[in-house]
C-alpha cells in the first residue's frame, strides 16, 4: 500500500476484489477493474493495475471522500505502471499539486505542501504505522530506509516506539487492587 494525503493506493488483485466486494466480486466489482485484471496482460515485467482503494477523510482531501476503487491511469501526466512507480512519482513531486487521472474522466488534485504537512496526523488518526508498506520502503527511490514513520504516543507505562502501531493494551492502565 501507499498513502499520500489520506488517499490509499494498492495493487488490484483477485484477493483485493474478494476482500472489497465479497465472494460475488465477479458481479459486484466495477467492470473496469474486472476487465483490467482478467482481459489485459502486462506489457512489461512488474506492470500492475494500481487502484485508489479508499480515502481516509482529512481536510487535504476534502471533496474526494466518495472516490474509491478507481484505477489510476496517470500521475502528473505520467502513465502509472506500478504501485512503486506511483509512490516514486508522488514522493518526488516538486510541483505544487499532485494530479491523479483516474479511470474514466475523474481527476484528483492534491496540494502537495498540505499533503506533506498532514500525513503524520492522518496516519496517527487511523492508527497506521507508515505511509507505505515495507516492500515499498525498501524499493522506492529517494526514500529513507527508515521510512515515513509516525511517532506512537507513549503508553501508560511511559514507553513509546516509532513505526509500530500500538495495541489496545498499551493504553490500559493497571487498576490498583482494593
Amino acid at each position: 500500500y501507499y498513502i499520500v494525503a489520506g488517499l490509499v493506493f494498492i495493487t488490484a488483485s483477485e484477493l483485493y476484489l474478494r476482500a472489497e466486494f465479497g465472494s460475488d466480486y465477479l458481479y459486484d466489482a466495477p467492470v473496469s477493474l474486472l476487465h483490467m485484471l482478467t482481459a489485459s496482460t502486462a506489457k512489461a515485467k512488474g506492470e500492475q493495475v494500481v487502484v485508489l482503494s479508499q480515502v481516509l477523510v482529512a481536510d487535504v482531501n476534502l471533496g474526494y471522500e466518495g472516490v474509491d476503487n478507481s484505477m489510476v491511469k496517470a500521475v502528473n501526466g505520467v502513465p502509472v505502471t506500478s504501485l512503486r512507480q506511483l509512490a516514486e512519482l508522488a514522493e518526488g513531486c516538486e510541483a505544487p499539486h499532485l494530479r491523479l487521472n483516474l479511470r474514466g474522466s475523474e481527476l484528483v488534485v492534491i496540494d502537495m505542501a498540505e499533503a506533506r504537512a498532514s500525513i503524520r496526523e492522518i496516519l496517527q488518526t487511523h492508527n497506521i504505522p507508515a505511509a507505505m508498506s515495507s516492500d515499498l520502503l525498501r524499493d522506492v527511490k529517494g526514500i529513507d530506509p527508515a521510512g515515513p514513520v509516525i511517532d506512537v504516543p507513549a503508553t501508560a507505562s511511559g514507553e513509546g516506539s516509532v513505526g509500530v502501531a500500538p495495541s489496545v493494551d498499551d493504553f490500559i492502565e493497571e487498576v490498583p487492587s482494593l
